[in-house]
């Protein structure tokens, strides 16, 4: 089974409700953090080719975004950061990104999640989701 581009992970919805509830800010984070602690994160889908080139990127991240997880068989989707983009390249493993940035990404969701609330908790869940 593949999962579309727009899966969402497991932990996006705590992420979201660790928002501050007056916009899309994060709370709590340095001036290094000041967009967002998922700045400059992209979400790649891998195609490792070998056993030892998937161990090098199951050690890279842990942070899977489809459900099988790493796997031979299926190109899979992972969260990077910057740096940890710059090494995928360097070992020359096959990649596509997926999202081009994982914050705005976060961000556009919590902007959703604030227009469909209005100011009622519980109107986000009054309305179906498909994705």
């Amino acid at each position: 089974m593949r999962l579309n581009r727009h899966f969402i992970p497991v932990w996006l919805p705590a992420a979201l409700v660790s928002l501050a509830p007056g916009g899309v800010a994060w709370g709590g984070v340095d001036s290094a953090e000041a967009a967002g602690p998922y700045s400059g994160h992209r979400v790649v889908r891998v195609s490792p080719r070998t056993p030892a080139e998937l161990l090098r990127v199951s050690a890279l991240t842990d942070d899977f975004w489809t459900c099988e997880g790493p796997s031979l068989r299926e190109p899979f989707d992972i969260r990077v950061s910057p740096e940890q983009l710059d090494a995928l390249r360097r070992m020359g493993i096959g990649h596509e990104v997926v999202i081009e940035d994982v914050q705005k990404y976060v961000d556009d969701h919590m902007a959703e999640v604030l227009r469909l609330r209005g100011g009622d908790a519980q109107s986000f869940y009054d309305t179906y989701r498909d994705r």
